[in-house]
């Protein structure tokens, strides 16, 4: 199983972090809506770059690796190829990304 699909970046490794959280309206100090994020950085195996993304409320169902997953992957891929990062093409880990 692979964790937030969409936020890959071809032909680099990335590592990275989904979150979803409930959001505290401060008039009435309850719960109202979410903010979904993506934090990642790249290459995973040499790492250079961070990007950390969140939207707040955002008006689709999904949690932080499809929503914000996307616009990590767009980001990354701009500075990568702006800082001329070579693609890296390292094969991901085999270690296993679920708990039991």
């Amino acid at each position: 199983m692979q964790i937030a699909p969409r936020a890959q970046v071809p032909g680099y490794l990335v590592a990275g972090k989904t979150g979803t959280a409930q959001r505290v309206d401060p008039e009435c100090g309850c719960y109202q809506g979410f903010s979904v994020s993506f934090a990642g950085f790249a290459p995973a195996d040499d790492a250079r770059f961070t990007v950390y993304v969140v939207i707040h409320d955002p008006e689709v169902d999904g949690g932080g690796g499809s929503i914000t997953g996307p616009v990590f992957s767009r980001i990354m891929g701009y500075v990568l190829g702006r800082y001329g990062v070579a693609p890296t093409g390292g094969a991901p880990s085999r270690l296993p990304i679920e708990w039991r």
